[in-house]
């Protein structure tokens, strides 16, 4: 892949092929309450951006060691990758911001860290390709993470119905934000 695919690639990652919007992965971790401020958000989507990159990076050689003939555990055992890759990035955070750690399951469970390291390897991405598409899609994710903060504090002036609350109004806004970016 030349120099100028990778960077057309990583920008369709951040922002036509967001996985946030297309894919529809890691919407669980989008409801991020942004009452305490943006450093909240910038704070997850750098964990989220870290954690990529981290699993992209040991994802992709564990891939080539199993091969074809135990692809059939890919899955798993990148879950269980993902997995404790996020809870040494929790613990060594913890240890660095001198705070407790926060919901580090949650993080494991964003299904945007083990959905972007399946896809690089379904798309026959080398090592590279696969670390720079996982740093583009952190970045994509942190935009959507931004973005989607904006139209929750806009929303947040509105008095909704009680059935709209939490979960729903979340994925309206979603589905309108990402008709919008489809749009352009």
């Amino acid at each position: 892949m030349s120099a100028k695919d990778l960077i057309l690639v990583m920008l369709a990652c951040i922002f036509a092929n967001n996985y946030a919007f297309s894919n529809l992965l890691g919407l669980e971790r989008m409801n991020v309450d942004t009452r305490d401020g943006v450093k909240k958000v910038l704070y997850l989507g750098l964990n989220v951006i870290i954690v990529l990159v981290l699993s992209a990076i040991i994802t992709w050689p564990v891939n080539q060691l199993l091969g074809d003939k135990f692809a059939f555990l890919r899955t798993f055992i990148f879950a269980i990758l993902t997995v404790a890759v996020v809870y040494g990035t929790a613990c060594v955070s913890a240890k660095v911001t001198k705070s407790k750690k926060d919901n580090t399951i949650a993080l494991a469970l964003n299904s945007v860290v083990l959905g972007c390291c399946l896809i690089n390897i379904q798309k026959g991405y080398g090592f590279i390709a696969s670390v720079l598409v996982s740093l583009a899609v952190g970045v994509g994710y942190l935009v959507a993470l931004l973005v989607v903060a904006g139209v929750r504090t806009k929303v947040r002036e509105v008095d909704l119905p009680k059935a709209w609350k939490g979960t729903p109004i979340l994925v309206a806004e979603l589905a309108i934000i990402a008709m919008v970016i489809f749009a352009l």
